[in-house]
């Protein structure tokens, strides 16, 4: 089962959807009481086969959390970029506050290489916009990119699935969806090394700290 399972990992980082449930149900019938450790690599095949049926409205606009009254477009963002990169994080989630430093460095390196990068608040409540702008203003002040709080009507992290964190999703400048899933994912490096093979790949970005699947919209963290 674990070469069968091996096997379906590097399918899913091929993206080829046949093999990858070729090997992953030979996995499931070799050794069924691990069905609880495939469950997550078939969660993200479906995710990928969702997201090549999206494509991003580039005219949907989110508020600015930096700017007061101010709202900005996607297509604003990826003016004459190749391709950008949307983070979607919450101050609520300790994962996702945690792997900031990490986002911060990924970040520079796209927009050094000119792939604008967007952050997406998930709660657009009084209480998480207050929670997250105190984050941003205290903490996240160095981090670069756009920052942005999604909408409630139209949610773009309900359209793109998002479930656990940190979760990056990677768009050609027509909307269409490269990549959703852990920065840490060398599928994403791969991509972006094909947009501009100058786009390295930090060393500690390789692992950051993540947060099982529960839910779409956060709640605060009260521990």
């Amino acid at each position: 089962s674990i070469v069968e399972y091996t096997q379906a990992l590097e399918a899913l980082q091929k993206n080829d959807a046949a093999l990858f449930k070729r090997h992953i149900t030979e996995a499931f019938w070799l050794a069924p009481s691990h069905a609880a450790q495939f469950a997550p690599l078939i969660d993200d095949m479906r995710i990928e086969e969702a997201m090549k049926k999206i494509t991003l409205d580039l005219n949907l606009k989110f508020k600015n959390q930096k700017l007061e009254n101010q709202s900005t477009s996607l297509k604003s963002i990826v003016s004459g970029s190749t391709a950008f990169l949307i983070h979607f994080w919450s101050p609520w989630v300790n994962q996702s506050v945690a792997a900031m430093a990490e986002i911060a460095t990924i970040s520079n390196t796209l927009i050094k290489n000119k792939i604008p990068v967007a952050s997406i608040l998930l709660s657009s409540t009084d209480e998480g916009r207050r929670d997250a702008d105190k984050f941003l203003f205290t903490k996240g002040a160095d981090n670069p990119g756009h920052w942005l709080v999604d909408t409630e009507k139209s949610s773009l992290s309900s359209l793109m699935r998002v479930s656990s964190f940190p979760t990056v999703v990677l768009a050609s400048k027509e909307g269409k969806i490269l990549f959703n899933g852990d920065p840490a994912n060398g599928r994403l490096w791969n991509i972006l090394r094909a947009l501009n093979p100058l786009i390295l790949r930090h060393k500690k970005d390789l692992v950051l700290p993540k947060i099982e699947r529960k839910t779409t919209t956060p709640t605060k963290n009260r521990e």
